[in-house]
């Protein structure tokens, strides 16, 4: 009797196979949750924005993340960043590039779901889970490309 040192590739889907949908759910999820720890423990406390304008220029460097976050989200940028992830995930040619592109645009998109930018990300989750599911059916066995 013999014991597997590994298991195989193709009855343990990993992160390169038919797992892919799942894996870019959850990472969307756990950044979301990080998200909204960050929205309603460091963005949101109005304490702690009056906080930063009362030190004004001297304050901590937090204050300065803080500003760049709330500035971010006003822009859209975690939004129409997960977007361009994903279109960009839709048209690169490796697979690696593209598994790579969706599951960035998934966690962006995560994050922008409580960053304000629900639209955009919503958009760019879907797109980017339609390529992960395209990438795991084109590639069952789990082998990377």
């Amino acid at each position: 009797m013999t014991i597997p040192v590994s298991p195989s590739p193709s009855r343990f889907p990993g992160l390169l196979g038919a797992g892919l949908p799942l894996s870019g759910i959850a990472l969307a999820a756990l950044a979301a949750v990080g998200a909204y720890l960050i929205r309603y423990g460091f963005i949101e406390p109005e304490a702690l924005g009056d906080f930063c304008t009362a030190q004004g220029v001297d304050g901590p460097a937090w204050c300065g993340l803080r500003t760049g976050l709330i500035v971010a989200t006003k822009w859209r940028v975690f939004g129409w960043g997960a977007v361009i992830l994903a279109v960009s995930a839709l048209f690169s040619g490796p697979r690696r590039r593209a598994v790579i592109l969706s599951l960035a645009a998934m966690a962006a998109g995560g994050a922008g779901l409580y960053f304000y930018n629900a639209t955009e990300s919503a958009i760019a989750l879907m797109i980017a889970l339609v390529r992960l599911a395209n990438l795991g059916a084109a590639n069952p066995g789990g082998q990377p490309r």
